[in-house]
């Protein structure tokens, strides 16, 4: 969601599903990592993306785990088929 622009802890939580406790220690590990930013106005805080290369990232480390889950569902696939030979009663 922050790919969309700035957003506060409280439209994070109406976005996200998860509670503002959750969001805030989310978005407090993101701001130790130096990935978001969190710009004050008043009480609230408006937290950005640091670089537009982390939607960059984030969009690549996708497509690798889905990649993956498709290998990994091609492999399931294949072993079903050989796995029941192999469990033959021998009766």
């Amino acid at each position: 969601y922050l790919g969309e622009g700035q957003k506060t802890a409280s439209e994070l939580t109406e976005l996200t599903g998860m509670s503002k406790a959750n969001v805030s220690q989310h978005m407090n590990i993101l701001k130790a990592r130096g990935l978001v930013h969190c710009d004050k106005c008043g009480t609230f805080c408006h937290y950005r993306l640091t670089s537009p290369k982390i939607l960059e990232v984030c969009e690549i480390v996708r497509e690798l785990i889905l990649d993956q889950m498709q290998i990994t569902a091609h492999h399931h696939e294949v072993l079903s088929t050989v796995v029941p030979l192999h469990q033959k009663d021998p009766a």
